[in-house]
């Protein structure tokens, strides 16, 4: 009988040359006990926790003087050193005096955390993006990583990742074609149309024009379209984890 498994998430970093910020994730490593995932997460974010400068973590640079004070506060009162310095973050990373455990909560605290846990069950499905005018699943993209998009949920998915998607199109978008050609629905069509402000069809030109980025517009046609803008794909743990692996070859971590 199948069993719950408990998947390490990991984030992978960007720079936007004043701090970093989580740029994409990536499925690590599967193991069969909570414990076992725990342990592991716990060295890993440790590891990575003490290669951050703190100047350089976004709740800090855009975060309150009550909030830093907080903090420095916090480090001070667990190892005796402050991380402040001329009421400024210091450029350098987390205190070695602070213990393992209170750095945790320093992650916590501050959210820079690099790593999470998921239990997935044994039928659990991920959702991902197939775009069919370029044959193939939408990715996020970034200098320091390439990440497929996926979400546990359809509508989270939608939700997260359209607003993105729309780039991929030119603006405004247009279809050539009676309704009857676009779609095997064409009244549901132009049902679909007259609800959108954005859409609009023009008969003399046979043409269905969204004339700006518009996600609610896009979802309330594409499911009638023959060739539709976008499809969602339930993927199963293990394909969704070979699909990752493809996609980030050579790509790194911010780890040593």
């Amino acid at each position: 009988m199948s069993q719950i498994q408990y998947v390490l998430r990991a984030n992978f970093f960007g720079y936007n040359d004043e701090t970093f910020y989580v740029a994409g994730s990536r499925m690590q490593a599967v193991y069969d006990t909570h414990a076992e995932a725990q342990a592991a997460l716990r060295s890993l974010e440790l590891q990575n926790a003490r290669n951050f400068e703190l100047h350089e973590i976004d709740s800090f640079f855009d975060g309150s003087q009550e909030f830093i004070q907080k903090m420095d506060r916090f480090v001070f009162e667990r190892c005796g050193e402050h991380i402040l310095e001329d009421g400024e973050v210091i450029q350098d990373t987390i205190p070695d005096a602070l213990n393992d455990d209170d750095t945790l909560e320093f992650i916590n605290l501050v959210g820079m955390n690099s790593f999470q846990i998921i239990e997935v069950q044994p039928d659990s499905q991920f959702y991902t993006l197939w775009l069919p005018h370029q044959q193939e699943y939408a990715m996020n993209y970034d200098e320091s990583g390439t990440s497929l998009i996926y979400a546990e949920s359809a509508q989270q998915l939608l939700e997260d990742a359209l607003e993105n998607l729309m780039y991929e199109f030119d603006e405004p978008m247009h279809l050539k074609g009676t309704l009857a050609e676009l779609s095997d629905s064409p009244t549901l069509l132009q049902a679909a149309i007259d609800t959108q402000k954005n859409l609009s069809y023009n008969t003399k030109k046979t043409e269905l024009t969204l004339k700006k980025r518009d996600e609610k517009a896009l979802i309330a046609i594409n499911d009638l379209l023959k060739q539709p803008f976008y499809e969602i794909r339930p993927l199963p743990l293990t394909e969704l984890m070979q699909l990752e692996a493809a996609c980030g070859a050579g790509d790194e971590y911010w780890e040593e």
